[in-house]
């Protein structure tokens, strides 16, 4: 038998002539504990799952409040997950709550990692979608300065450019106007 056999064609291994040894490889079985933290594992992550497509359900129905439910039971289920978190936040900002989209959104930022499962289908954390939510909901909180460094950071992380730059200009106009009505008043 050729080398070129065994390493491609022939599954059997040549026969050298050392003496060969059976190992016997002994198998550990997992403890109790082991397997039941294996077991809720595997629930919290189907239960991670289940909430999230319920969101996304909710949110093609129009059932906000009910989709902010299940996202922040997903949360409480995974409270390391940055995307759950951008989530949260996305929501509450497309509603119009900015002041309680940033906390989210900021946290999102802070934890920087996060999937989600959702159909077969995966999801990744996109620092830079969080960084834009984020300036826009600090912009519409009346929060320039903050606006203005999520905005930058969103760039950096090549978020849609045209997008950043109406965003630069909404925020460098209120400054201005900020800035004229402070001068008006002194």
């Amino acid at each position: 038998m050729g080398l070129f056999n065994w390493l491609f064609g022939n599954k059997k291994k040549p026969i050298t002539k050392k003496k060969a040894t059976v190992k016997k490889k002994v198998e550990k079985k997992p403890t109790a504990k082991k397997k039941v933290e294996g077991e809720k594992e595997k629930k919290k992550d189907n239960s991670v799952e289940k909430y999230c497509q319920a969101f996304n359900e909710n949110i093609a129905k129009n059932q906000y409040e009910d989709a902010l439910s299940n996202i922040q039971k997903a949360i409480d289920l995974e409270p390391d997950n940055a995307i759950l978190y951008y989530n949260k936040g996305t929501i509450l900002y497309q509603l119009k709550r900015d002041e309680e989209a940033i906390p989210y959104l900021e946290k999102a930022i802070k934890l920087k990692s996060g999937k989600i499962k959702i159909k077969e289908q995966a999801f990744e954390f996109e620092p830079a979608y969080a960084h834009f939510n984020l300036a826009m909901s600090n912009f519409y909180a009346k929060n320039y300065k903050e606006a203005l460094k999520h905005a930058k950071m969103s760039e950096k992380l090549n978020y849609e450019l045209d997008e950043v730059k109406r965003l630069y200009k909404m925020i460098k106009l209120m400054i201005a106007q900020e800035n004229l009505k402070n001068q008006l008043d002194n």
